[in-house]
């Protein structure tokens, strides 16, 4: 795969701008694991939003969508959303957290949240490793 600069700008932030680069498959393989990553979210999403958990299904949402786009920035975003206090790694779905979800619900959809965002941590960390270690570029 190679991201690379492009001038085609977009905004990450209200008011500034940055150079969007964008991701180039090189091999089947790498197609397969972004379109992999992207479904990873996606799922997680689909999850999130079911049980009323907005904030988190939101950024998920955009993410994928930058993924799905060729958009390096959709895995630093979605990288950004692991790790310190206050991240996606401390959500409990729970009625207590103002979640729609019942009691009996509780232990899988959690389970089930973990697994998805474990994996989607983990191929997101592997794309963007190929890519600060110069892997993508190469033939």
């Amino acid at each position: 795969m190679q991201w690379c600069d492009d001038a085609v700008q977009h905004r990450s932030q209200p008011g500034r701008a940055s150079a969007r680069r964008l991701l180039q498959p090189l091999g089947a393989n790498v197609n397969s694991e972004i379109q992999a990553l992207a479904e990873l979210i996606e799922g997680a999403q689909a999850l999130l939003a079911k049980h009323g958990e907005k904030h988190w299904a939101s950024w998920l949402e955009q993410d994928a969508r930058r993924i799905q786009n060729l958009d390096l920035y959709g895995v630093e975003h979605v990288l950004s959303a692991f790790g310190g206090m206050g991240s996606i790694n401390d959500l409990v779905l729970h009625p207590i957290n103002g979640h729609l979800i019942q009691e009996n619900e509780i232990d899988a959809a959690n389970a089930e949240l973990a697994n998805l965002l474990n994996r989607a941590n983990a191929l997101a960390k592997k794309l963007y490793s190929k890519e600060v270690s110069g892997e993508s570029r190469r033939p």
